[in-house]
């Protein structure tokens, strides 16, 4: 449920919420995307603007806020912009369809795919680039590394005559708690 500053319930917002647009996603997604949402409607109220008057200005002013602005001390990435902009896309498409929004305001620009048919695409996602000094595995390359290095398997995933390893299902276990949490990068310390 969203509760404006003067303590009103939107009735849009609500059905938004009991929508099967927003039910489909994960409860995690349901919670980022209605957090998002908070922050552009605070920012809207700021600027006294209901979100059925939402211009495509109005986002691009947020957006500079959140991911540019020198004067907000809590900027935010790339990664964290972007998905802003798709909780917006989903909550204005969805907003359009049910006719509270005559167009929506979130800009989008035509692609065309790898089979050659044309769809519509955020236009104003920003690039992401990984961090510096980190690689990607594949999963098949996931799954050998932890057989090899944490099991002590061989390629062919048969143990190694000698190896003496002792709790590797303890191992293998943390290695993959500390990976799916996001506690393995640089900065341990935030988790």
């Amino acid at each position: 449920m969203f509760v404006s500053p003067d303590h009103r319930i939107d009735p849009g917002l609500c059905r938004y919420g009991q929508s099967a647009a927003f039910r489909k996603f994960t409860t995690e997604t349901r919670r980022n995307y209605a957090d998002d949402l908070v922050l552009l409607l605070t920012f809207l109220s700021s600027r006294g603007r209901h979100w059925t008057q939402t211009r495509d200005q109005d986002l691009e002013d947020f957006k500079d806020w959140r991911f540019r602005a020198p004067q907000n001390p809590g900027r935010v990435g790339a990664s964290k912009s972007n998905r802003e902009l798709v909780a917006f896309a989903t909550f204005f498409k969805w907003a359009h369809k049910n006719q509270y929004v005559s167009v929506s305001p979130v800009a989008v620009r035509d692609v065309v795919g790898g089979d050659g048919t044309v769809r519509a695409a955020l236009a104003d996602l920003e690039p992401v680039r990984p961090a510096a000094g980190m690689h990607w595995l594949t999963p098949r390359s996931w799954r050998l590394w932890i057989g090899i290095g944490l099991r002590g398997q061989s390629a062919d995933g048969l143990v190694e005559p000698g190896w003496l390893g002792r709790l590797e299902d303890r191992n293998v276990a943390f290695t993959r708690l500390v990976v799916s949490s996001g506690c393995g990068g640089r900065k341990p310390a935030r988790c």
